[in-house]
């Protein structure tokens, strides 16, 4: 079993036996720190934005190392076959109605 105590900034944590003596932590706050304005928005920032963002949405199951012109082709295959599918389903509903 293992036990730990937290008070304010200080960690200890006892491990079973034959573990070693307690383990002591001190956690200290560190201010988070922003790229410079002139470097938030670049082309590689964009490009990984966009690439979580469809993935994201569309989950790549694809266990090969793909180029990054293959992931996006694969991305926007999965996409348009989404949207193709459903346009198809609605088509055929809007067919049955009449």
């Amino acid at each position: 079993m293992i036990t730990i105590d937290i008070t304010g900034q200080r960690v200890t944590a006892t491990l079973p036996p034959p573990a070693s003596p307690p383990v002591a932590l001190d956690v200290t706050a560190v201010a988070p720190t922003l790229p410079p304005p002139d470097q938030r928005w670049t082309a590689a920032r964009v490009q990984r934005a966009i690439r979580t963002l469809i993935t994201s949405l569309v989950p790549i199951g694809t266990d090969q190392g793909l180029t990054t012109l293959g992931g996006y082709l694969v991305l926007l295959a999965r996409v348009l076959g989404a949207i193709l599918l459903g346009l198809a389903v609605l088509a055929i509903r809007a067919r049955a109605k009449r």
